[in-house]
């Protein structure tokens, strides 16, 4: 179905970017030599690192999830998300960030706003401190964990809380004795409120880079990306116009909402499929593309996804007579008006599915239309006895079961 890019619809992409979260939100203070040591290595370095939350090894599809971080305070996360995989692009020095969820080309860009708390602002609330300040965990307050062998490295730890008013974070860092780079660090975040609620994340693979490409990091939404939340209906609606047998299917449902179903289904009889049928502005449900819908302001997408809704749930009752009376017509041996009722629903549930660019909900309940006809119509053909219709009518359903079953793997990547 549509997705609207809210924070309730981008909560697969939360857990993903915990670890920008962890980390930009580090404390700096003083300083042990060991310590020292770290920053000093990391300290105006790019660098990349495994960044994993939770206990899994490895991503989704053997993808491991890497962040990047480039001077002076940007960083980047790719990571597969149970919605496809995303990339967050953070500026610690403006304080902006992006979104990229690449399955449906859409970025979200974001720049807090005085009124965020930094500790609960969510998904975007990475930048508190310059990323240089990453490992300045010291000041003597830290524990020692003394030296063990790491990946055949001898590794010096040390364990830091970290109390803010609605988590503790208890990081521990393994730093190479000799280089003091950082061989793995793992931090785990419980909420002071819930002390059974809790993250983690484990950083580790560390490798100083020189080569980083800074268009990587850029805050602009690719080409070819649709910027979320950026128009009003309005700025999409110009420049459209509707066909006169468009026009027709508007008036049918207009007739049926109203209560005049025969009236409604006589004019849908009547409309010349062969015509050109393009959509303005309303119904949504029609003339709305899935980009467009991401494009709205909230307030706007709304108002869109309402409508549409209300829109489908008219057309889906709309299929259902149609079925009962080719029913009724095949019952009667009527058979040419039955085929003509099940036509008619096909050309209705076609206009919602016929374009690979509407919203997704809009094209599953047209495929939704055309399964109902298709099933009529391969009982139609059982009992008229056309064994070339029959197939042919198989053979579309099997189609559109197919394309829906594509789709909702495409939207929900299962």
């Amino acid at each position: 179905m549509a997705r609207k890019l809210t924070v309730s619809t981008i909560t697969g992409a939360i857990a993903a970017a915990l670890i920008v979260i962890f980390v930009m939100s580090l404390n700096s203070s003083g300083g042990s030599a060991a310590f020292a040591q770290v920053l000093e290595r990391l300290h105006g370095s790019a660098y990349t690192f495994k960044a994993v939350v939770g206990t899994a090894n490895e991503g989704d599809g053997g993808i491991v999830p890497r962040a990047a971080v480039l001077p002076p305070g940007r960083m980047r996360y790719d990571a597969p998300t149970g919605i496809g995989d995303i990339s967050v692009i953070v500026n610690a020095e403006s304080s902006e960030s992006i979104i990229l969820f690449h399955r449906n080309k859409t970025a979200i860009k974001r720049t807090p706003t005085p009124e965020d708390d930094p500790e609960v602002a969510g998904l975007f609330a990475f930048c508190v401190e310059p990323i240089e300040q990453l490992w300045g965990l010291r000041d003597g307050d830290e524990e020692p964990l003394g030296t063990k062998q790491i990946d055949g490295r001898l590794a010096e730890g040390f364990k830091v809380m970290r109390e803010g008013k609605r988590q503790t974070l208890d990081i521990t860092i393994w730093a190479d004795v000799k280089s003091g780079m950082p061989i793995l660090v793992e931090i785990r975040a419980t909420s002071r409120h819930d002390p059974d609620s809790y993250g983690t994340v484990t950083m580790s693979d560390f490798d100083l880079r020189d080569d980083l490409d800074p268009a990587l990091f850029s805050l602009d939404a690719p080409t070819g990306y649709t910027l979320a939340y950026s128009k009003t209906l309005d700025e999409i609606d110009a420049d459209r116009v509707t066909s006169a047998e468009a026009d027709r299917v508007v008036q049918v449902l207009s007739l049926w909402s109203d209560g005049n179903k025969d009236k409604a289904i006589e004019l849908l009889m009547a409309i010349d499929w062969t015509q050109p049928i393009e959509f303005a502005e309303k119904p949504y449900v029609f003339a709305l593309s899935e980009a467009e819908y991401i494009a709205l302001n909230p307030g706007d997408q709304q108002a869109a996804m309402t409508e549409a809704l209300d829109q489908a749930k008219t057309i889906r009752m709309i299929a259902r007579e149609l079925a009962a009376r080719a029913k009724q017509a095949t019952a009667n041996g009527d058979y040419d008006r039955a085929v003509s009722y099940l036509d008619a629903g096909w050309h209705l549930g076609d206009l919602l599915s016929r374009d690979p660019e509407s919203m997704v909900i809009v094209r599953l309940v047209g495929l939704a239309v055309q399964q109902l006809m298709l099933t009529e119509t391969i009982e139609l053909h059982k009992t008229t006895g056309d064994t070339d219709a029959l197939q042919e009518a198989e053979r579309l359903l099997q189609s559109a079961r197919d394309e829906a079953a594509a789709i909702k793997k495409q939207a929900t990547g299962r």
